[in-house]
């Protein structure tokens, strides 16, 4: 993944507590706003749907994001 790609949680993103804040709106697309390089969290991800701006960014580990899929 890269700056720029769109991302939604993968199925085990959902499954993590700590993620419960984006689940009002699971299949939410967010963008990677920027990679910390050796951080335990390293993707930056700005998302579509968020309940404050607290949390308009967050880092995620890469095994919990997915890169987005579109159904038409």
């Amino acid at each position: 993944m890269k700056v720029g790609d769109l991302v939604q949680l993968s199925a085990y993103g959902r499954q993590r507590q700590f993620n419960s804040m984006y689940m009002d709106y699971p299949s939410q697309t967010g963008l990677i706003i920027g990679i910390v390089n050796n951080a335990s969290y390293p993707y930056r991800v700005r998302w579509s749907k968020r309940r404050n701006d607290h949390h308009a960014v967050q880092g995620f580990h890469r095994r919990e994001l997915k890169y987005a899929t579109f159904n038409s």
